[in-house]
């Protein structure tokens, strides 16, 4: 059972400084093509064996760096570009595979700079990934298109919004998501989350060793069953609801997999997202000029509550909220993908 609320973005009584947009063109229409590259996925994949090449590809950007992206669902149809958890990688993507294939959907997931199969990327703003999503676009011929922000990929799916032009971008989705790092949103979580995501922001190199020393070394060993059986126990210690919700070997072996190839390159990556979303984004959701943006939480969540969701919806213009009772498990929000789905599609 769902609950919907449409509102609005709240109104300061001063005027709001606009930051420039980013215009876009299409930019094969002015530039020389890039090209792929296809890579090999560490130890084994969940995936099907004809399946491998769509899941570990890569782009040429404009200066030089590797994107990752992976591509599952239909081969034609609307394109959503799918910003992953974290820790986490574009073959988290693959959890969204059956319901894409059922609706028609094209689903990309992509790596972030310093994780998987993409450059690490020193020094970079939030501003700079909407520049490679549409390259990345460009590449694939995708004039139009989605976006979807899940917990971490939040920021992202924003910045798409604030940045890219209306003509280019058809929707943007924020799945248990997280938002600016003030009081009206992230006030939300339990002090030592906030406490955590404060000495992310300080203290960068601190936050490497930790996320290193917590998941790494199990991230990268060469069994994927030690990782695998560390999110089982997890799972196992959960509440009897949330394990049902879980229940698909595949699922699970698929955020192994994900989560693994997020260490590809070693924990810099990982620390550096953590960085840039705990810092300034360089703008404000007041405004966010992108009509309806959705936003889909569930009433139970410890990790992501849903007054983050409420505070974002409203601030940010003619938001659409859903609640879904109970919690998000992984951050991935599997029983609820092809709702979802359809949400931000529905349009088309």
């Amino acid at each position: 059972m769902t609950c919907r609320l449409l509102t609005s973005a709240l109104h300061s009584q001063r005027p709001t400084a606009r930051l420039n947009r980013i215009r876009l063109p299409l930019i094969s229409h002015h530039l020389s093509p890039v090209h792929r590259s296809l890579s090999t996925a560490i130890g084994q994949t969940a995936l099907d064996p004809g399946q491998d090449a769509s899941a570990h590809q890569t782009v040429t950007l404009l200066d030089g760096r590797t994107l990752g992206f992976a591509t599952y669902g239909a081969r034609t149809g609307p394109a959503l570009f799918h910003f992953h958890s974290l820790p986490s990688s574009r073959l988290e993507a693959a959890t969204w595979d059956a319901a894409a294939q059922k609706l028609g959907a094209r689903i990309i997931g992509i790596d972030r700079p310093g994780i998987g199969l993409s450059t690490f990327h020193p020094r970079r703003k939030l501003s700079q990934w909407p520049l490679d999503v549409a390259q990345l676009a460009d590449h694939l011929g995708i004039e139009r298109f989605r976006v979807v922000g899940v917990e971490a990929g939040a920021p992202y799916a924003l910045a798409c919004a604030q940045y890219l032009p209306r003509e280019q971008l058809r929707g943007v989705g924020v799945l248990a998501g997280m938002g600016p790092f003030d009081w009206q949103t992230m006030g939300q979580m339990w002090m030592a989350n906030r406490i955590a995501w404060n000495a992310a922001a300080f203290f960068p190199g601190l936050m490497r060793l930790w996320v290193d020393a917590y998941l790494g070394s199990m991230a990268r060993d060469p069994d994927p069953a030690v990782l695998h059986e560390a999110l089982r126990k997890r799972l196992g210690s959960l509440p009897f609801r949330a394990q049902e919700e879980i229940v698909d070997e595949e699922d699970l072996f698929s955020m192994v997999e994900a989560l693994r190839e997020s260490f590809r390159e070693g924990p810099e990556g990982i620390a550096d997202d953590i960085r840039l979303m705990a810092s300034s984004w360089g703008f404000t959701l007041e405004e966010v000029e992108f009509p309806g943006v959705r936003l889909w939480y569930r009433t139970d969540d410890r990790r992501m509550p849903v007054g983050i969701g409420r505070g974002m919806a409203r601030r940010l213009p003619n938001a659409e909220l859903t609640e879904y009772q109970g919690a998000f498990q992984f951050g991935i929000g599997i029983d609820h993908t092809e709702d979802v789905m359809r949400d931000i599609l529905k349009d088309e």
